[in-house]
């Protein structure tokens, strides 16, 4: 790993006359992971170069010892949660102050703290001397002869995996990963995370007037200083005016929602929202504590969160704050390259998420589209595609009249604003004055400790500014900068302001801003740059922002003279530029579309890579790595643009690499093709993204926005520059076109794939050319042709004035399969129902980008993947192919973990050894056991986890007789793979296990006197690949009034379960019933009734038809039941596969249903596990 260097960037150049020529960073301090570990501290510097081409490297071991934390901060220890006597702690400590959240907290904290102390203890001293007690019994003469010492070993064994789970969690917590779940046993990983994470983050030297200062005292003082001048208050001029024009308020109606009580469920989502390990709060204690102790917090919570609501303040102990020095580059010189991170108190940050929440609606309303930040449906790409096109159109202007971008700087945006200029913001967007009065209180009463090295310095109180790490505090930024917004707008009214139109007739960008990050267009012309500079002096008077007009750039369409761009650039005192470089951490392209472009991005990558040593992490960590962290780096780019294959290829090949590890620096064999790794897990791969794949899913993105008719400016700067009313599958490319609209484009043939019909009224929907019926146009499927007068026909020209199908004319049109999948597709009863498009790759109808994905990538599947003898004498690496055990037969993946003598042996003695488990291939052997096992049995064993611990330590065991010459006897192998399956389950959720499961008895329950039940439910069968449903309607006794079934033909499950619904509802109105309970065992298909959500897919007209049929009853209600309570209805929709196709009444139960029915009736109740 190599050690972020202080002082000097480069450390050689070149000379020439005495003149540097070329400067490059050739020399570096490189640690390993056990150099990491014991030189905690160590820091690396980069010395003046005097007489030699080469900069002198120190590396001091000192640092270390002088930076010690004196005041480390208390916190609490992820480890106790691990021990079952820490709730009882937690909850009588608690329980003594519950009534105030101060006073609990405190009091929790000092008890917990103690019991730490005192009886759960150091957990390395108690490794160290469990550790010592094992190796004595071991070395002890009656060690065989002792079954007591042996039974005391097992105890001693026990006793130090716990230890080890323990100092697992502790490095985990430590560590602050949260890519990789906890549970994978890997100390020192997480221990190499954490001593890397300290190392970048200790500050040891910084600049102090220019000069190198090491000097911890002088350091601290030069810190706080610092920060203490930053936040005191500065004076602002008068607001004008025009800054509270134009805008949209909240509505005062809309006030009492804001401010009324809160319930128990909002406060726990505003809690249970939060990562349970992040960095540790003043208090010491984690969200995940209270997560885990919710049913003993819950009460104290709210009514802390109601009393701040009421009085419009709170305790000011709570948003007392750590202030965390984060580097914005690697290798800060001054203390302006830190950025300052507020780490709140969860209980504070709790009541800030539940003010967020009830704002967040009312901003989507009251913020202008040109603001893209922290707000639902807009993102940092709606504003860089915006940038990108508006450049593209600027570089090809002619003329004299040409156009200009500033893209403006803003020093210390969020730690500059003034407090009395965010009152008023407030006011004047009609935020009711009690929640007014409760957010200035958050923000005025904080009090700062800047943490040191980890150790908090004296606190001070800031004048202005708002923190970052506030939930509430981005919020409030885009609210102050919605100001601004409306005076550009107010001068774009009156045509003082004239705007940049991307193309004819399209829209008209004045400015887009994301957070401080702020991006201006207009006409260039010396009064154009006086009115924007207006606008921006006055609001910076007003809020108390300061322009960093030398950060900052003007950028101009070329067509300008040069003369003209510089008079421009000195009237403004903005430097002038030919390339804006990155907004928004992309870079704006003006030329070429080049691989060279987007370098930046390996170069990210390598340097992410180079943290780990592969020889840290397994197969599987890398791999986990590669998918959480390293796809994360180009994917943000793919949103915007299509990558040159060239850089595809780069990403690939990096995370190729870095998947298959390294050999003392040298690549090891890539045992699996590249494609086939990034297949799909249950066609044999590990499930890992192409790059070019996941480029074009991302970009289809992009053109199923623009397709359904997205109202996002870019979405419509969009469409104006480039389709003109004309449809996007149909469009081409011309000469001018941005590499951006090319590659949506290139990516059509990706929504193709997915884009389907939902039928409304299908007047607009071409029968036999587009995709409705199935995944591809019936025109398609057609094996006999169609006849050419036919061509133009509609859907609606096959369903009758019932909105029913008109089956005569589908059995006259196409084939009796495709009769049984269209009259699957419900037809909604409101004839005002349109025809939309969908994506068929989501349940719900919406566009995913994994969904695009999964339809773009090839699925396949193979062997080979094991280097067994087999294949290793096939690559002419072994001398033999023969198995190393049994030295009889050929050492393929089957023989060598299931067929060889020794793998029986094991199977045998895990209780796997039945006939049909030796019967099959071994991908399909492979596949059947891994989803059979999963389904829970009666055995107190996980099966699913001692059938791949079994294969894992096969393999394993194998390995160490090849290669060690280690053989093992099957009885101690089969307890090894029997513990680590048990260690395998703890480690699925280790930090908050869940309450245990008690078995509950479930019985079907009869309605109130003067109701009637209707219980419905979806069958589908995998054999006939064909959906049914069923139900019934039952009194208050439970007798029998009328049933039904449904033979539906090609659907899904869940539409299945709609379609039950839906004719249950209908028999219910057509019998007169007017007070109805009505259940289904489909808890998604209760929420998206209830909840009103809508679909986007063939569901949403059946949603549709419950919804309104619900309202036309006295009373009706839908709920949830769980299967054991649905039998009846379970039994009917299973019967309704052998039902004629459609609707088919039951006057009377069927014979097989009567004993279901009585006990029912009964009573009868099942046990659920």
């Amino acid at each position: 790993m190599n050690m972020e260097s202080l002082g000097c960037k480069f450390t050689w150049c070149r000379l020439r006359n005495g003149k540097v020529v070329l400067r490059e960073r050739l020399d570096r301090v490189l640690f390993n992971s056990g150099a990491q570990i014991l030189l905690q501290g160590a820091k690396v510097f980069t010395l003046p170069r005097i007489h030699s081409d080469h900069h002198p490297i120190l590396l001091d071991l000192d640092t270390a010892a002088s930076q010690i934390p004196v005041n480390k901060p208390l916190r609490f220890e992820a480890a106790w949660l691990s021990r079952d006597e820490f709730r009882s702690v937690f909850h009588e400590a608690w329980s003594q102050h519950a009534s105030q959240l101060p006073m609990a907290i405190h009091h929790t904290k000092e008890a917990c703290n103690s019991w730490g102390k005192s009886v759960f203890g150091n957990i390395f001293k108690k490794k160290r001397l469990l550790r010592a007690r094992i190796t004595g019994i071991q070395n002890s003469p009656r060690y065989y002869s002792s079954s007591q010492l042996q039974a005391l070993e097992q105890e001693l064994l026990d006793e130090y995996q716990q230890i080890l789970y323990e100092e697992e969690l502790l490095w985990f917590q430590k560590s602050r990963v949260d890519w990789i779940a906890s549970g994978d046993r890997n100390t020192s990983f997480y221990h190499l995370s954490t001593m890397v994470r300290r190392s970048k983050n200790k500050i040891g030297a910084l600049k102090i007037g220019g000069e190198w200062n090491m000097d911890p005292d002088a350091l601290k003082s030069h810190v706080r200083n610092f920060s203490m001048e930053l936040f005191i208050s500065k004076d602002t001029a008068p607001s004008s005016e025009d800054l509270f024009a134009f805008q949209h308020t909240i509505p005062i109606e809309q006030h009492s929602l804001l401010i009324q009580p809160a319930t128990l469920k909002e406060v726990r989502a505003a809690l249970f929202s939060m990562k349970g390990l992040k960095s540790p709060r003043p208090d010491g204690i984690q969200a995940l504590f209270y997560q885990h102790h919710w049913d003993t917090v819950s009460r104290t919570f709210l009514d802390f969160v109601n009393q701040a609501l009421l009085e419009g303040c709170f305790d000011p102990v709570l948003p007392r704050a750590y202030v965390a020095l984060i580097p914005k580059e690697d290798s800060p010189d001054v203390i302006q390259k830190f950025r300052p991170i507020s780490l709140l108190n969860v209980a504070y940050k709790v009541l800030s998420k539940l003010i967020v929440n009830r704002l967040r609606p009312h901003l989507q309303k009251i913020v202008g589209p040109h603001q893209s930040s922290f707000l639902a449906g807009r993102s940092t790409v709606d504003n860089i595609i915006l940038t990108q096109e508006a450049v593209h159109s600027m570089k090809r202007l002619k003329g004299r009249r040409g156009a200009m971008v500033l893209k403006i700087d803003l020093h210390k945006a969020f730690d500059s604003i003034d407090w009395g200029f965010l009152r008023q913001v407030l006011t004047n967007f009609n935020v009711p004055q009690q929640l007014i009065n409760l957010i200035m209180f958050a923000v005025t009463s904080v009090q700062l400790e800047i943490l040191w090295n980890g150790e908090p310095l004296p606190s001070f109180r800031p004048m202005r500014g708002l923190r970052q790490g506030d939930p509430l505090s981005p919020y409030l930024f885009i609210l102050v900068m919605e100001k601004l917004a409306h005076m550009i707008q107010r001068r774009v009214f009156t045509k003082d302001w004239k705007p940049y139109k991307l193309s004819r007739g399209g829209i008209a960008l004045s400015h887009l801003f994301y957070a401080d990050d702020l991006m201006l267009f207009a006409q260039a012309s010396g009064d154009q740059l006086r009115i924007i500079m207006d606008c921006l002096d006055r609001f910076a008077k007003s809020s108390g922002l300061t322009l960093n007009l030398q950060k900052s750039k003007l950028f101009l369409s070329p067509n300008l003279q040069s003369a003209v761009a510089s008079a421009l650039s000195a009237a403004c005192g903005i430097p002038l530029t030919s390339d804006l470089g990155t907004y928004l951490g992309i870079p704006i392209t003006h030329g070429r579309h080049s691989h060279k472009n987007y370098r930046y991005i390996l170069e990210k990558m390598q340097r992410k890579l180079a943290g780990w040593k592969s020889s840290n992490l397994s197969l599987a960590g890398r791999k986990v790595l590669i998918q959480s962290v390293t796809a994360a780096i180009p994917a943000y780019t793919m949103q915007s643009t299509l990558l040159p294959n060239a850089t595809c290829e780069a990403i690939d090949k990096l995370n190729r690499n870095f998947l298959w590890g390294t050999d003392q620096g040298a690549h090891k064999l890539h045992l699996v093709n590249w494609e086939e790794v990034c297949t799909e897990k249950q066609y044999g791969g590990l499930g890992l993204q192409a790059a070019r794949d996941n480029n074009k899913a991302f970009v289809a993105k992009l053109g199923w926005r623009i397709i359904k008719g997205d109202n996002a400016l870019w979405c419509k700067a969009m469409r104006d520059k480039y389709l003109r009313g004309s449809k996007l599958l149909e469009a081409r490319g011309t000469r001018g076109s941005s590499f951006l609209w090319r590659g949506v484009l290139q990516c059509c043939s990706v929504l193709q794939l997915g884009i389907k019909w939902r039928i409304g009224s299908g007047e607009s929907v071409n029968f036999w050319t587009d995709t409705w019926a199935s995944h591809k146009p019936l025109l398609n499927a057609s094996n006999a042709g169609v006849s050419p007068n036919l061509l133009s026909m509609t859907v609606a020209d096959a369903i009758t004035l019932d909105k029913e199908w008109n089956l005569n004319t589908l059995y006259s049109l196409v084939s009796e399969e495709a009769v049984e999948i269209i009259r699957a597709i419900p037809l909604s009863k409101n004839l005002q129902t349109p025809d939309s498009i969908f994506w068929d790759g989501t349940t719900d109808g919406s566009f995913t980008v994994k969904s695009a994905y999964h339809l773009i990538q090839a699925m396949k599947a193979g062997e080979g993947r094991v280097l067994t003898n087999a294949v290793r004498f096939e690559r002419h690496i072994a001398a033999s192919p023969v198995c190393p055990r049994c030295d009889c037969s050929v050492e393929t993946q089957l023989h060598l973990l299931r067929d060889c003598y020794f793998a029986k042996i094991i199977w045998g003695l895990l209780g796997f050894a039945r006939p049909a488990f030796f019967s099959l291939p071994f991908s399909e052997w492979l596949k059947n056991c891994s989803v059979q096992f999963r389904t829970p049995s009666n055995s107190s064993r996980p099966k699913a986890a001692l059938f791949l611990s079994a294969i894992w330590f096969l393999w394993k065991d194998r390995n160490a007789l090849v290669f060690r010459a280690v053989r093992s006897r099957p009885q101690d192998l089969c307890s090894t793979i029997i513990q680590h399956a048990n260690y395998t389950e703890l480690a699925k959720n280790p930090l908050c296990h869940a309450k245990p499961q008690l078995p509950r008895w479930i019985c079907w329950i009869p309605p109130a006197e003067g109701f009637c039940k209707l219980n419905s439910d979806g069958s589908y069968s995998s054999v006939e690949k064909a959906a049914s449903a069923g139900g019934l309607i039952r009194d208050s006794l439970g007798n029998w009034l009328i049933g039904f079934t449904v033979n539906i033909g090609h659907a899904s499950i869940f539409t299945a379960e709609l379609w039950g619904m839906r004719a249950g509802l209908r028999l219910c109105r057509e019998l007169g019933f007017t007070r109805v309970i009505a259940e289904m065992d489909s808890l998604m298909a209760v929420r998206f009734v209830n909840e009103r959500r809508e679909p986007d897919n063939l569901a949403a007209a059946l949603l549709s038809d419950i919804r309104d049929l619900m309202a036309q009853f006295e009373s009706c209600m839908l709920q949830h039941v769980l299967r054991e309570g649905n039998a009846a209805a379970d039994f009917l929709a299973s019967l309704g596969h052998t039902s004629p196709p459609g609707l088919s009444i039951l006057d009377s139960p069927p014979t097989a249903i009567r004993p279901i029915l009585l006990g029912d009736q009964m009573g009868a109740s099942f046990l659920r596990l």
